[in-house]
This record gives C-alpha cells, structure tokens and sequence, in this order.
C-alpha cells in the first residue's frame, strides 16, 4: 500500500532485495582487516589516527542539495546503492520519473527526515532547522549483504582516499574490486573479470 502524504511506508530489510537474501553473513574473517588497515575506527581511536572527531549528523553533505522551505536534502549518486527506501518510503518526495526526482515539500521535514534515516549507503541527508541532525545508531551495527557490501550503522569515521569522512551510516566495499574504495560502487553485482588463462600442462617426449 502507497503511503499517505502524512505517513511514510514502512521500513524493509534495507538491502532492495528480499529478506532472505540480508543474511548474518560471518564477518569475523573480513571485519579485523578492514580496522587494521583503518578503513574504520572507533571514535576514540580518531585522537591516535590524526582525523577529526567531528559530528556525523553536521555536514556539510557532498551531493546536490533540493532545497525546500523546512529541509534541504542531500543526494550523493556515488554512494546510492539503490536500495529503494526512500522511493517506497515517501514516493510523494522521493519519485524517479519526475524531475527533479526529490520534492522536499511534497511531505513534512519530520517524515522527510525520518525516511532519509532509513537509506543504508549514506547518500542520502538533510539538513533542516527545526529538526535536530541524524543520531548515530548505538551500538553502532554493521551487517553484510548477500553479495553485495557491509552496511554500517552507527558513529562511524571512515577513511577515504581524500581523507575521513564523518557519518551514521554507510555501505562498504567487499568485494574489493569498488573503484571508491572503501565504499562500495556496485561492482560485486558485475561479473568477475576472467582469470589468467591456465597453463598447459607441460608435454613430455
């Protein structure tokens, strides 16, 4: 069911797939790498890193902005996974075959706001006066998708190639081959590139 201009739809598993395809996939073999070569870390650790603490809910946000008369929204397209919450969520707001796609005025900063929250990449935010900034999931939480990225919740300090970045939710890269490394651009739903070719065996006299 669509939802009303005064309600957003309810929040799916946050992967764009079935539920049973957002597994508990094992991290443990996966996760260590990526703190030891400080692709995440925990805040207090940002002291011993060089990085600024900063405020994830703060910005200011990369993308373009909509401005509306309660709330600015900022879409990053490099980061979207394209999970779909924010279309099923707000389709009044959120709508793809219109331009531009996102009407912030189409529904309340407050609803905005909260189906903003829902998308699990990052690329999207707001900004909005009257409404406080995005509060960190705590504890912070991170899950993997069933061939696709980490999804990372929480007070998250990430490194980039161009240096931190502050924020509460982000989807990062698994499969390694994402040319935005750490975040993930959508290569693991490629095909791999073909390996080397294998040798022949070696013909005896």
């Amino acid at each position: 069911m669509r939802a009303g201009k005064g309600s957003a739809a309810p929040a799916s598993d946050g992967t764009g797939r079935n539920a049973s395809a957002f597994q508990g996939v094992a991290l443990g073999r996966e996760l260590p790498g990526l703190l030891r070569a400080g692709v995440i870390a925990y805040p207090d650790a940002m002291s011993a890193s060089g990085a600024e603490p900063g405020s994830p809910s703060a910005g200011p946000w990369p993308g373009k902005a909509y401005q509306g008369s309660e709330i600015t929204v900022f879409f990053d397209a490099q980061r979207c996974r394209h999970s779909g919450e924010c279309l099923r969520g707000l389709p009044e707001v959120f709508n793809g075959r219109q331009r531009p796609w996102i009407a912030p005025g189409a529904a309340s900063a407050a609803l905005v706001a909260e189906v903003i929250g829902r998308c699990p990449s990052g690329a999207l935010h707001y900004q909005a006066p009257g409404i406080p900034g995005e509060q960190p999931d705590v504890p912070a939480t991170i899950g993997a998708v069933e061939g696709g990225p980490f999804l990372l919740r929480g007070d998250l300090r990430i490194q980039a190639a161009d240096g931190w970045v502050a924020d509460t939710r982000a989807a990062l890269c698994r499969c390694t081959r994402s040319v935005r490394q750490p975040f993930c651009d959508a290569a693991c739903a490629a095909p791999e590139p073909p390996g080397p070719p294998d040798r022949p065996e070696e013909q005896r006299p």
